[in-house]
């Protein structure tokens, strides 16, 4: 997924997730070291991937849902 503000781009799927609307398995939680070792070991579309800071984290929450998910469900199902 290209977020157009940014720049960046995120995985449509959580780690742990798979299909098409991201509705196989269930995501997997990571601590921040195990994070960066799974983005740095991530082979998906071509590209590298690393863990994003904070900022970029925050700038995928829509400020104007009133209730969860905070994130674009269109953009990231099953989130």
């Amino acid at each position: 997924i290209l977020d157009q503000r940014t720049g960046l781009f995120w995985t449509k799927c959580a780690l742990g997730q798979s299909g098409t609307n991201c509705e196989i398995g269930s995501p997997t939680n990571y601590n921040v070291s195990q994070g960066m070792i799974q983005c740095r070991d991530l082979t998906l579309g071509g590209k590298s991937w690393r863990l994003p800071n904070i900022s970029e984290g925050v700038s995928l929450f829509d400020f104007t849902r009133t209730s969860a998910p905070f994130i674009s469900q269109t953009a990231f199902p099953n989130t």
